[in-house]
């Protein structure tokens, strides 16, 4: 993991360098789209950092701050990549000025994971849904896709690491994001799943 970590923190370090000179081209086009490149790149090493934490078994460290949720949500949509030739529809149904008091990047990163694995499973296209309330001290998020569902076998070791639920990618996803919501002294779950969909809700505590 340390090696890994090691040999993709570099590869970006060259693409910063790349995107560095990029900011300094006249073409409009790209003035518009390299500050979206620049923050994927500091939260790619952000990630690398992360990755390497969840391996050590530390503790993340949280930096708390009030946002706007709905406008997290948006930026979150921006970097998920529907599958080929798959017609996805977001539908954020979050007033705007819904005030909440998290780590930001940490709330981007567990909203990215799950917005992915959500888009991922429609590969015939539907809506990707995003609800927020709040009540009784908490704040709770949906994400509700009209996806292929979690099998029941998937479903035992979801939240563990290195299990990936879908039979893709390293099945860590799922069990940073719980880590990183139980560190925020919430929580991530599983609310329901068949093959007409599955819902996740993110809980935590309403300090807005």
């Amino acid at each position: 993991m340390s090696r890994v970590n090691h040999d993709l923190r570099n590869s970006l370090a060259s693409a910063m360098v790349v995107s560095d000179s990029l900011a300094q081209s006249e073409d409009p086009q790209v003035q518009k789209v390299t500050p979206r490149l620049m923050a994927a790149i500091d939260r790619a090493v952000n990630l690398c950092s992360q990755t390497l934490d969840y391996a050590r078994s530390r503790e993340p460290e949280l930096h708390p701050e009030r946002f706007d949720l709905r406008t997290l949500v948006s930026d979150v949509l921006d970097f998920v990549t529907p599958p080929p030739d798959a017609e996805i529809r977001w539908d954020i149904g979050i007033d705007p000025g819904f005030v909440v008091v998290a780590d930001k990047n940490q709330m981007f990163r567990v909203l990215l994971n799950l917005a992915g694995n959500a888009a991922a499973a429609m590969p015939e296209g539907g809506t990707l849904r995003f609800r927020a309330e709040r009540g009784g001290g908490w704040v709770s998020i949906d994400i509700a896709d009209e996806g292929t569902g979690i099998p029941p076998k998937a479903q035992e070791t979801l939240f563990e690491p290195f299990m990936p639920g879908s039979g893709k990618g390293t099945g860590l996803g799922l069990a940073i994001a719980k880590e990183l919501m139980r560190a925020h002294g919430g929580d991530i779950k599983l609310m329901e799943t068949s093959d007409r969909g599955t819902r996740f809700r993110l809980r935590l505590p309403d300090r807005g």
